[in-house]
């Protein structure tokens, strides 16, 4: 069993979809995959908020949430397969929703 899929069976059930709060802003790649920021926690603590990686259409992974802080210009992500990212603020689009 991948990782990734042993933290979604430990997500507390409380954490729903609505727990996420409205999309926020998303950047994307060269190749179509996405990393959509959330205004709310989800299963997130502190400061931190909830972030979606969606991968290219066509590519057959899952979606992996994970938790994501602005920092210095900075937008730090740790997702739940234990990857990590760093996305410069000047890189991300509004979500249309704001």
């Amino acid at each position: 069993m991948k990782f990734y899929a042993l933290c979604a069976l430990l997500w507390p059930l409380s954490a729903t979809a609505q727990d996420i709060g409205a999309a926020f802003a998303t950047a994307s790649t060269d190749t179509g995959a996405s990393v959509t920021l959330y205004t709310g926690r989800g299963v997130c603590v502190g400061e931190a908020r909830a972030a979606m990686w969606r991968p290219a259409p066509g590519d057959s992974r899952e979606p992996v949430p994970g938790c994501w802080v602005l920092t210095d210009g900075v937008v730090l992500i740790s997702f739940l397969d234990g990857e990590r990212g760093n996305i410069p603020a000047r890189l991300l689009v509004r979500a249309a929703s704001l």
